[in-house]
């Protein structure tokens, strides 16, 4: 609980009261006491919608920084790739979710172990209903990424199976991108939240977690043997060619390597005629779930038909 949490209270009321209890608790309660916040941040949500339906606690964000080289200073290489790639998080964890509706605004910088204080934009909520009973908050699409994001870290700082998360592409690239930035400056990451119903979620990410995601990327190759049938739409000097697998604007097109360019150029291809080949296709697989460009590799050309 906070002193600008006074200001999202309507009720004078509502907010004497809170006035009252913050100058008889202090605001000294340590942020890192995550229990003890939820619960009185809880408490006090729970008691003040009483006396004014639309009560909600502020939300903040808070991204705590640590290592050898964070000593009360954050270079700025850190907050730019650290806090793009979170960014990137959010945004995989709620894929449908507006980038207005995932906004944080840098509010303030602490010394220390550096921590950057970040505040979503403001959520509403319902107006109470005609029985005087509080409506429930408006769904906030920052908390279930946060969350989301939360879940993750846990797994990686726990050591967890994270093939649960293997079908999230987004958010797992985004996740890769923020370890390597992390694992680059040699720092790690404390998420600290906290919603509008007072409750609270935090999530490490250290050396230990960021192993364990580097194990989980190890690539292993799976190839594999297709036919199929394209028109060339592209012969390339690099000793590739390009099909498109359709005759839809948007239709597939594969790259297949000739395996070089003279046998390229002995295969005599024309723009615009219908091919039938045979390739290997060589897919890299992580146990992240993360799969790489399928890599298509010529073995034979089995059929060709002149181009309309």
């Amino acid at each position: 609980m906070r002193r600008d949490d006074l200001d999202r209270l309507s009720s004078p009321t509502a907010r004497r009261m809170a006035a009252d209890y913050l100058d008889q608790s202090g605001d000294g309660v340590d942020a890192s006491d995550v229990d003890l916040v939820e619960a009185l941040d809880r408490s006090f949500v729970e008691a003040l919608s009483a006396y004014d339906p639309d009560a909600a606690a502020a939300r903040f964000l808070s991204l705590r920084f640590s290592g050898d080289g964070v000593d009360g200073r954050l270079p700025e290489r850190i907050v730019e790739e650290v806090l793009a790639a979170f960014r990137r998080e959010l945004a995989g964890a709620v894929p449908s979710a507006s980038p207005a509706d995932l906004q944080l605004d840098l509010v303030g910088f602490s010394r220390g172990s550096a921590v950057l204080h970040l505040a979503p934009a403001p959520v509403l909520s319902e107006p109470a209903d005609r029985g005087g009973q509080p409506a429930l908050l408006a769904a906030d699409p920052v908390d279930s990424a946060v969350r989301s994001v939360a879940d993750l870290h846990d797994a990686a700082e726990g050591q967890q199976d994270m093939r649960r998360f293997a079908d999230r592409t987004d958010l797992l690239h985004a996740f890769v991108a923020l370890t390597d930035a992390l694992e680059r400056h040699g720092v790690d990451l404390d998420v600290i939240w906290r919603s509008a119903a007072g409750t609270g979620r935090r999530a490490t990410l250290t050396k230990l977690g960021r192993a364990h995601v580097r194990r989980n990327l190890e690539r292993r190759e799976a190839v594999d043997q297709y036919s199929f049938t394209g028109r060339v739409v592209e012969l390339n000097i690099n000793g590739s060619f390009s099909l498109k697998l359709g005759v839809a604007r948007n239709s597939t097109r594969v790259e297949v390597d000739a395996n070089g360019e003279e046998r390229l150029l002995a295969l005599g291809l024309r723009l615009g005629e219908t091919i039938t080949v045979t390739v290997l296709r060589a897919v890299e697989h992580t146990n992240l779930g993360i799969a790489s460009k399928g890599r298509y590799t010529l073995l034979v050309v089995d059929s060709r038909s002149a181009s309309s």
